[in-house]
């Protein structure tokens, strides 16, 4: 399939070089493009969608959270809300243009090259992954939600709305996985019985490595930023338990540990991690093998 251009009016200055960046994988949120000017070096980025795609991740986010990956205000948000507390840079946005009915984001450039996997990364590295994520988690609110405020709810309500999403989502995507849709009833009623979370914090629900830029062996930037929401910070954790191992984890434990306590995950654990499998954070991976994979903090 032919990468997507870039509308030819958009970049009023001359344009040096354009490139269409390719995630390398399907229901991403937004096309993107790396645009050289004479006079700059910007990053162009434009939803995929008209409204809320029919994908269990992004329905589900929408439901839960009221995330909408068709605006760009989660990403103007990210950058006010991330980059006045840590080291590593959020890009902000620039300009907003609306071409044939369709929303384009001209944001900052950010330095460095992506990031593929945290299991060959530096301790160094690991360790700052760990400080920076204990400096977001310290912002702490008593609601639940979107990051510009479009929706929220009081954080005593989280543990009910994710069950109700729960429920949603299986009879829309997964009753024709017996397994899945028999773990429901016991993983609601665990999830119900939960305490009232302690805070929310910015949370960025598709973690992966692939999110961040490196650049000798530190992370310099998060960059895809359109599914940050309002959760409890234990979510964070759940899902890197996906994305690291034991050594990796260590080093990122420590870093967190060095500015607050780790979330403690015992309890949530199991109600998390099922939210997560059915938002397929990491893709069509078997419940079991889901729910069983090792516990890292």
């Amino acid at each position: 399939m032919q990468n997507p251009k870039l509308p030819e009016d958009l970049i009023t200055e001359p344009i040096v070089r354009c490139r269409y960046m390719d995630p390398g994988y399907s229901g991403h949120a937004s096309d993107v493009w790396l645009v050289e000017t004479t006079l700059r070096d910007v990053v162009v980025r434009a939803s995929r969608w008209s409204s809320v795609p029919d994908i269990d991740f992004w329905w589900g986010c929408w439901r839960l959270f009221g995330l909408d990956p068709t605006s760009g205000d989660t990403m103007e948000y990210a950058a006010r809300i991330l980059s006045g507390s840590t080291d590593v840079l959020c890009p902000r946005v620039l300009e907003r243009k609306v071409l044939a009915g369709r929303q384009f984001l001209v944001v900052e450039h950010m330095p460095g090259s992506a990031l593929t996997s945290f299991f060959t990364a530096p301790r160094s590295l690991l360790y700052g992954l760990g400080r920076w994520l204990a400096q977001v988690h310290t912002q702490a609110f008593d609601t639940f939600g979107t990051l510009d405020g479009s929706t929220r709810k009081p954080l005593r309500e989280f543990h009910d709305a994710a069950v109700e999403v729960m429920e949603d989502l299986v009879e829309r995507y997964w009753l024709a996985e017996p397994d899945i849709a028999a773990a429901l009833p016991k993983l609601a009623t665990d999830m119900q019985a939960l305490p009232i979370p302690t805070q929310s914090s910015p949370v960025l629900v598709d973690m992966d490595p692939t999110q961040f830029l490196v650049d000798s062996g530190q992370i310099t930037a998060v960059v895809d930023t359109e599914a940050y929401v309002l959760a409890p910070p234990a979510l964070d954790f759940i899902a890197l338990e996906y994305v690291l191992d034991q050594r990796t984890a260590s080093a990122v434990a420590d870093g967190y540990t060095s500015v607050r306590p780790l979330p403690i995950l015992t309890e949530v654990r199991a109600p998390y991690r099922y939210l997560y499998r059915l938002l397929s954070i990491q893709g069509d991976v078997r419940l079991m093998e889901w729910m069983n994979h090792p516990t890292l903090f």
